[in-house]
C-alpha cells in the first residue's frame, strides 16, 4: 500500500474512521474464520503507480483478459451491511447532536459550565 494509514489499521485491527472501521471489521471477521494473517507494507508511490491507475480507472496497461468482474450486491459478506448499517446510524446521531449544540449555543445557551474565577473557589469562599 501507498498508504501509510491502511498498514496501521491493519496490523493494529482498528480505526476510528467510518467507513473504513466497517470494512476492516469484515476484513478481520475473515481473517480470523481462515485463521490467517494479513501484513500489508508501505511502499512509496512511484514504486507502486500500477495500483494508483487502477483506483483512478486507468487500464490501458492492463490486459483486459485478466479483469474479473465483481458486482459487490453479490458478495457474501460476514459483517460488512450490518456494521455499515450501524455505522450510518451512530454518525447521524452524533451530527444531529452536534447541530442540537449549535443551536443552543447560537440562541445564547451555554452547553457547558464556565470555569469559577479564583475569587469564587471554595478555598476562598469557605477556608477552614
Amino acid at each position: 500500500t501507498d498508504n501509510q494509514g491502511n498498514s496501521y489499521a491493519v496490523s493494529r485491527l482498528m480505526t476510528p474512521r467510518f467507513p473504513l472501521n466497517a470494512v476492516l471489521m469484515e476484513i478481520a471477521a475473515r481473517m480470523c474464520g481462515k485463521n490467517v494473517a494479513l501484513d500489508l507494507r508501505w511502499a512509496p508511490r512511484d514504486q507502486n503507480f500500477e495500483a494508483d491507475e487502477l483506483s483512478n480507472s486507468i487500464k490501458h496497461r492492463f490486459n483486459p483478459l485478466n479483469e474479473v468482474k465483481i458486482k459487490v450486491e453479490e458478495l457474501d459478506f460476514l459483517v460488512l451491511p450490518e456494521m455499515l448499517k450501524k455505522g450510518r446510524k451512530l454518525y447521524e446521531a452524533v451530527q444531529a447532536g452536534k447541530e442540537q449544540r449549535r443551536a443552543a449555543k447560537q440562541a445564547g445557551f451555554e452547553t457547558r459550565s464556565r470555569k469559577k474565577s479564583k475569587a469564587a473557589r471554595l478555598r476562598i469562599t469557605d477556608p477552614w
